[in-house]
């Protein structure tokens, strides 16, 4: 996020100081995870909208009066931009060297190129998917915004100069229609692909776009006092309900980030004339002020600082902790400011030597990253022990992504080839099946080697986020997944096959509860069929329990045996990751074990129905407990190495530790007369 003050021939105005502060006072405390700001993440927009305004403002001052450069433009971003970033990115480097395990210190190296390539929106937006580490592992994910800007910078200049040349004095209504386009692409994106929306410059390019608008709107009269007050109070309004009402379930951006974008604006525009209005009067205090001027270097510390004390601390941090993580970061905001941003904006060296100084760094840290990336994160700085356990975030069949990149295309094409999704012996007919979500994919390493073991045939069907239940869909997941088409596919292929033997596994403990163990989600994991399109919890279980007893029925129906595969016990933290990092440090691997009793008593509600079920069908459950737990605990570990590649799937490791659960699977026969009366 680049909030920088405008150049000499712009007219300073410490209220958008103070409008900065706001900005990134939210931004700070909601991500320091104090409860009262929930939607404190729309400060990102409220400083697009800021953005979009002060470079607007200085590129059409300098193109108007025939001085504007485009080399001078880039060195003046240079100046106020980078010194400051690259002191916290080095910083940052040197953190990450210290704590960091091999496999985060990798994906650290990317990052940090990432940046100063100023793509790092773009590496974020690629690596959004399925398994991806969760956020407190990266603590350069918050120079996505500072990706985007500079990103705007390029293009922004150039259009203008464009717009004033074939367009004239109607450039702004351009950009103007620009911005409406952009802001409907980031509505539809949120359906097709969130991540894009969020990530993505064109879908934010509104955002800036409107910042900029505010530089030419028509000035308010003298004597229109009521409406420049009742703007910047609606201004501000609007950004204070979407810092407190908007949460990690609210679809954003699209129009809802158009709040306080809006309520920006407002601010901006009531505050552009000579009477001073309450809002720009109280956004121009002292303190606020303060805080607008030190908002870049406070953005840029405040993540890092919070993402280091998460990793190293392990366990949640507590209230004085956050307090002092919070007093650390506006202190290195403060001398970061003093000492690096106000020198370098005042220093007269020559546009040759700034773009060299710029470049020499530039390649240093991108040497940095590229070492670290090549060295496989040095894992000499830490013990093997660690560095075993670490490894178990990576331990991953890729039997399984060849497998639903062919089902993919089965679900299109039925006579398409699923050769990929067999299990064990190629050439035998397949005597089994595992259908269903990621966590049946987690099983896949399992099955394959009882399998080749026993030399029969099997075959794998799965996609993530799909339990597999005839006629249901994820409500939590976007049209395209389509749930139900996939499953259909799949019942369609066990009929064809014959196949004796349905093993059914999935996360059932999301689709009961509708979030995970101890975490959060930005939307409940519902499931809907055609009767229902539930709205709470207690709906979608309903629709669950319709959907097994569906699921089973045709199954057998078609003469097949059905086994249902329990829950998975659930770590509640980040698995492999969290485990290396107490081996790191010589705390016992086990310290965070998930408690028999907590498991069974998250299943204990799924379980009787379950038993309730098999009252009325030939259902057989397969228990991963059994295995993974003893009378206390249930393990995260064995042998030196991680059973988990995250929270709750189990790594290929700990698919082969428990595969003789599925021995009776194996061995299983379909009865003779079940063949006969099929004839």
């Amino acid at each position: 996020m680049i909030v920088l003050p405008p150049a000499t021939n712009t007219t300073y105005r410490p209220d958008i100081d103070g409008l900065r502060a706001i900005a990134v006072l939210s931004v700070v405390l909601f991500h320091s995870g104090i409860s009262f700001f929930p939607g404190g993440y729309v400060g990102v927009d409220v400083f697009f909208v800021i953005s979009g305004y002060l470079i607007t403002s200085i590129i059409i001052n300098d193109i108007d009066r025939h001085s504007f450069s485009l080399t001078g433009f880039y060195l003046r971003r240079i100046r106020r931009i980078i010194p400051a970033l690259f002191v916290v990115l080095a910083c940052s480097s040197f953190a990450a060297y210290l704590l960091f395990m091999p496999g985060e210190f990798v994906a650290f190296g990317k990052s940090l190129i990432a940046a100063i390539a100023s793509v790092s929106n773009v590496l974020f937006f690629t690596e959004a998917g399925y398994f991806e580490g969760p956020a407190e592992l990266k603590p350069l994910l918050h120079t996505w915004s500072l990706g985007v800007e500079e990103q705007f910078y390029l293009i922004f200049p150039l259009l203008v100069l464009l717009l004033t040349r074939i367009a004239g004095k109607w450039r702004m209504a351009v950009i103007l229609l620009l911005a409406l386009f952009s802001l409907g692409f980031s509505e539809w994106a949120i359906a097709k692909d969130p991540s894009a929306a969020f990530y993505l410059a064109h879908y934010r390019a509104w955002e800036l776009a409107l910042g900029g608008l505010m530089t030419q709107a028509p000035s308010l009269r003298a004597e229109s006092r009521v409406a420049r007050e009742s703007m910047g109070i609606l201004g501000m309004l609007l950004i204070l309900t979407s810092v407190f009402t908007y949460s990690d379930s609210t679809r954003f951006p699209g129009m809802f980030a158009a709040v306080p974008a809006l309520g920006a604006a407002l601010i901006i525009y009531s505050g552009g004339a000579v009477f001073p209005t309450m809002t720009k009067r109280f956004l121009s205090t002292t303190p606020l002020v303060f805080i607008g001027l030190i908002s870049y270097s406070l953005y840029l510390w405040h993540w890092p600082i919070l993402v280091f004390l998460k990793y190293y601390l392990i366990i949640p941090s507590t209230t004085s902790q956050i307090a002092l993580a919070l007093l650390t970061i506006f202190l290195l905001a403060s001398l970061s400011w003093r000492l690096v941003e106000q020198p370098f904006r005042k220093v007269r060296i020559s546009p040759n030597a700034t773009f060299s100084a710029f470049a020499v760094v530039s390649i240093v840290l991108i040497a940095v990253g590229t070492a670290v990336i090549l060295a496989n994160g040095l894992p000499g700085r830490v013990s093997q022990e660690a560095v075993a356990y670490a490894k178990g975030a990576k331990d991953i069949d890729r039997t399984v992504g060849k497998c639903q990149r062919q089902l993919a295309s089965y679900v299109a094409n039925p006579t398409a080839s699923i050769e990929a999704c067999t299990l064990g012996k190629a050439s035998a007919s397949p005597s089994f099946i595992l259908w269903g979500d990621s966590h049946a994919g987690a099983l896949v390493p399992a099955l394959k080697k009882l399998a080749q073991e026993h030399h029969v045939s099997g075959l794998a069907a799965t996609k993530n986020a799909c339990p597999p239940l005839l006629g249901v869909t994820r409500l939590d997941q976007s049209s395209a997944h389509n749930c139900r088409a996939f499953n259909a596919a799949v019942f369609d292929l066990i009929n064809k096959n014959g196949i004796a033997n349905v093993v059914l596994a999935a996360r059932w403990s999301l689709y009961w509860h509708g979030t995970e163990n101890f975490g959060k989600r930005k939307k409940l994991a519902l499931l809907g069929d055609g009767d229902t399109t539930p709205t709470d919890v207690a709906e979608s279980r309903q629709v669950t329990l319709r959907a097994i007893k569906r699921t089973i029925a045709a199954l057998e129906a078609s003469g097949a045996k059905v086994w249902l595969v329990e829950q998975v016990p659930e770590l509640g933290h980040s698995g492999p990751t969290i485990i290396a990092r107490l081996a790191h440090v010589g705390a016992s691997p086990e310290r965070l074990s998930t408690s028999l009793e907590d498991h069974s008593l998250r299943q204990a509600s799924f379980r009787q129905h379950l038993h309730m079920i098999r009252e009325s069908y030939d259902l057989k459950t397969l228990d991963p407990a059994d295995i993974l737990c003893n009378a206390a605990v249930c393990r995260s570990t064995m042998n030196g190495r991680s059973l988990y590649r995250d929270d709750d799937h189990l790594s290929r490791f700990g698919s082969i530790t428990i595969k003789n659960l599925f021995m009776p699977v194996v061995r299983y026969q379909k009865p003779a007369s079940t063949e006969l009366s099929k004839q």
